[in-house]
């Protein structure tokens, strides 16, 4: 699993120690990823050290909330759970102590029954504040978590690129940085869709306003490929760490491709005599700054001359193609 399921907007906790019962509550669980998840649940968990999103936590998960919804708690790709708020069973009670609360979002997997009965955590949030639990069991709001780890930050790059040629995704990310030193594993991107461009998998039209999710290994894979002519549009990017950089745009340009422009002058040969085809050209320019390849030609069939490459006649109404390189070998006769 590489952080499927996501909190989006406010969430919030509220236990209740006389009714043995924990209310918990989200504004939204999206699926950023590109496949679907399994039955996802929400996870409570105190623990006595800031949370550890690339490592292992040891605490207590004191309450546990498997979704049902009409889907057996599972989303498909870019779904989302809506306003949840479920009263579940306040499972574990703590001894006295001081602890950081996160809600983390998991989801099953089946690969390690024995760990946490197959689920795997996606995704945590700490909440701001110490919860404080007494001798006695009762519970109070502490200070704030100061420690509580940072989100990593991304720095998204405009760039341009020709009509239908790619670029590599990587380039549109300028900068990235952890505050916790965490690894970097994964990345989000995400074309927004108004401009022709798309983003491409392993040479895979990839569908636009939806979020891409590669590993970091996989990166390279990811490419953005120009619109057939001219525009602009914005693309999304974040990273991962364990949790999710807030999202930074980037505006990418595709810019239409000019031709190349060829200049001709009139030439003169005596009877049976030859001339350089190249001679039949004054200039060539080319507005991208792209390097001419191949040349071509048509002897239009009127006035008994005909074009030779290699000594032998080509066909009149034809194009005589050559390479830059074969160019001094096709001569008028």
């Amino acid at each position: 699993m590489s952080g499927n399921a996501v909190v989006v907007g406010n969430y919030s906790y509220s236990i209740s120690p006389s009714n043995n019962t924990v209310l918990l509550t989200v504004n939204e669980i999206l699926n950023v990823s590109t496949g679907g998840t399994g039955t996802v649940r929400l996870e409570l968990w105190l623990t006595t050290s800031p949370w550890n999103p690339s490592g292992s936590n040891t605490g207590y998960e004191i309450a546990k909330d498997q979704l049902a919804f009409s889907t057996n708690g599972t989303l498909a790709a870019g779904q989302y759970f809506l306003n949840i708020s479920d009263t579940v069973a306040y499972a574990v009670h703590p001894p006295a102590g001081t602890y950081y609360v996160t809600l983390a979002i998991a989801e099953y997997s089946g690969v390690s029954l024995s760990v946490d009965n197959g689920f795997v955590i996606d995704s945590a949030n700490t909440l701001p504040n110490f919860l404080v639990v007494d001798i006695y069991g009762n519970l109070s709001q502490g200070s704030s978590t100061t420690a509580q780890p940072a989100l990593p930050v991304v720095v998204a790059h405009d760039q341009t690129v020709n009509a239908n040629a790619s670029i590599a995704a990587s380039i549109l990310i300028a900068s990235v940085s952890d505050p916790n030193n965490y690894a970097i594993t994964a990345y989000d991107f995400r074309d927004d869709g108004v401009g022709g461009g798309y983003f491409s998998l392993s040479g895979i039209k990839q569908a636009a306003n939806a979020w891409i999710t590669v590993s970091a290994a996989d990166l390279s894979k990811l490419t953005y490929v120009g619109g057939t002519g001219a525009g602009s549009e914005t693309v999304d990017v974040a990273v991962w760490d364990g949790q999710w950089s807030q999202y930074k745009t980037a505006t990418v340009t595709t810019k239409a491709i000019g031709l190349p422009v060829v200049t001709v002058t009139n030439a003169s040969v005596n009877a049976n005599a030859y001339i350089q085809a190249s001679s039949l050209i004054t200039s060539v320019s080319d507005p991208n700054n792209y390097a001419i390849t191949s040349y071509a030609f048509r002897d239009d069939g009127v006035g008994g001359g005909y074009f030779s490459l290699l000594g032998v006649k080509q066909a009149a109404n034809a194009w005589i193609t050559v390479s830059a390189a074969d160019l001094s070998k096709l001569a008028y006769v």
